[in-house]
Parts: structure tokens; C-alpha cells; sequence
């Protein structure tokens, strides 16, 4: 009988330990694909600036714009994710700032196109690039994953 009744409640532990471990890589993969939604909504404002300003057509504008609202939607989405752990929040933190500076550079660079035209949005863009370093990248998906 007591053989029995180890056989239950170490059948039972391991049953939520493996529940746990699901909720774990569902956090996780969940973290990751909202970092992939981030950094395809980024990319393609960048895209949908550089086509209005070839093309100055206002749906390519307003794209940009919508994108933007992406942008901040998962950055975001990623804060409420990553608040229970504290490395990622520091992580987070630092990508927030990182994506603020390049929102910030984006809108400027159209503030230029709207005041000065086309030549003075290259100039800008030329200065944005030369100051980009690998200390403004954002950390890899990977160091968002969480310790074992």
C-alpha cells in the first residue's frame, strides 16, 4: 500500500513539473516570437519611410506611421512579458532605449524631408548611420530566453 501511495505522489510531481516546463517554453517562445513581431514591424518602418521618401505618396506615409504604432504595441507587449524576470526587464529596458533612438531618428530624419526636402533627409540619414555602432544593436532573441 505505502508503495502505492509513493508511486501517486511522485507520479504527481513530476506531472506539474512537466506542466511547469510547458508554461516555461510557451513563455519563452511566446517572448520570442513578439521580439521577431518587433523587429519586422522596426524594418518595415524603416522600409515605408525610405518609400515615401522616394516616392513622397501619402499611403506609404501613413504605413510608416501604422508600423510605428506596431513598433511601440510590442515594445510594449515585451514589458508585460519579461516584468517577472528581472534580467530580462533590465534587458528590455535597454532595447526600449535603443528603439526609442532609432523612432527618434526616423521621425527626424522625416521632420528634415517635410522642412528642407529630399537632400537635407540624406544628410540626416548619412549622420544617423555614421553614428551607429554595435553598442546601439539590440540584444539578440537569444539572451531573452530564460535560465534553466
Amino acid at each position: 500500500m505505502s508503495l502505492l501511495l509513493f508511486g501517486g505522489g511522485y507520479t504527481y510531481r513530476t506531472s506539474v513539473e512537466y506542466a511547469d516546463s510547458i508554461e516555461w517554453v510557451a513563455h519563452t517562445q511566446e517572448v520570442r516570437a513578439t521580439l521577431a513581431d518587433l523587429s519586422g514591424s522596426l524594418a518595415g518602418a524603416e522600409l515605408a519611410q525610405r518609400d515615401y521618401l522616394l516616392a513622397a505618396q501619402q499611403p506609404m506615409l501613413e504605413e510608416y506611421a501604422r508600423l510605428v504604432g506596431a513598433v511601440r504595441g510590442h515594445l510594449a507587449e515585451l514589458g508585460r512579458l519579461t516584468s517577472d524576470n528581472p534580467a530580462q526587464s533590465q534587458s528590455w529596458s535597454e532595447l526600449r532605449a535603443v528603439v526609442d533612438t532609432r523612432l527618434e531618428e526616423l521621425a527626424g530624419t522625416l521632420a528634415a524631408y517635410r522642412t528642407y526636402g529630399l537632400p537635407a533627409a540624406r544628410a540626416v540619414l548619412t549622420v544617423g548611420r555614421e553614428e551607429m555602432t554595435p553598442r546601439t544593436c539590440a540584444p539578440s532573441p537569444i539572451e531573452w530566453m530564460p535560465p534553466k
